[in-house]
């Protein structure tokens, strides 16, 4: 299977959100990205062992963060739509392909 591809809006995601983790604390965004990095293994070792949330979309739990990686799979490709904080709410990312 192919690397993860992460959309546009989820990589923007994923930025603000390490930005935000580091302007907190030193080091604490490398963290961050460290757990959205174990997250994309997860999905990469059983992408179908994910339950769908929305529609083809599938979540996976970040280790040490509240965030998840929204996801679907496509044909053989893992396509992350977003990375969602996990007290946001959740129609942001339902329009995302």
């Amino acid at each position: 299977m192919k690397p993860p591809l992460f959309r546009l809006a989820a990589a923007a995601d994923l930025a603000e959100a390490s930005q935000w983790y580091e302007a907190q604390r030193p080091g604490f965004g490398r963290e961050f990205l460290d757990a959205a990095q174990d997250a994309a293994r997860r999905i990469m070792a059983a992408p179908k062992g994910y339950a769908v949330v929305y529609k083809d979309r599938r979540r996976v739990l970040f280790a040490r963060f509240p965030y998840s990686l929204v996801y679907r799979l496509i044909d053989d490709q893992v396509v992350v739509v977003a990375v969602v904080h996990a007290k946001r709410n959740p129609s942001v990312w339902h329009t995302r392909g």
